[in-house]
């Protein structure tokens, strides 16, 4: 199974976790460019595998993701969760990746063509009780 790193770069920090920064070792903002590294990716065939329930980003992928340090040093993370920790966001509203990837796991419902603010707002409430 390929391995893929995605540069991403930062819209909004929703939660920061303590140490988190950038690919320049600079505490983790919006404008921070950052890499996430995912399980799947392109085989020298020109395939395109991934796990089932988690694709690869996206190169015009807009989300929200929940992420987790990875190895290869600051700045490279991993998607928390998997298909739990990204929600994409369409023409405005947020869609949890659950929906597709595991569309019995209805805890993820009340996500679904949630306002992107709206979402966001939810995400600092919890993340600080």
């Amino acid at each position: 199974m390929p391995y893929t790193i995605s540069t991403i770069e930062v819209g909004d920090v929703l939660l920061d976790r303590e140490g988190s920064a950038g690919l320049d070792g600079a505490m983790l903002r919006a404008s921070s460019i950052v890499e996430v590294a995912e399980l799947g990716g392109r085989l020298g065939c020109g395939c395109i595998v991934h796990p089932e329930d988690k694709p690869v980003l996206e190169p015009s992928e807009d989300a929200y993701l929940f992420l987790g340090p990875a190895a290869g040093g600051a700045g490279r993370y991993h998607v928390v969760g998997g298909w739990q920790g990204r929600f994409r966001v369409q023409e405005g509203a947020v869609r949890a990746l659950a929906a597709d990837a595991k569309p019995a796991a209805r805890e993820f419902a009340r996500f679904e063509a949630v306002d992107v603010q709206a979402f966001a707002d939810e995400v600092r409430v919890l993340a600080h009780r």
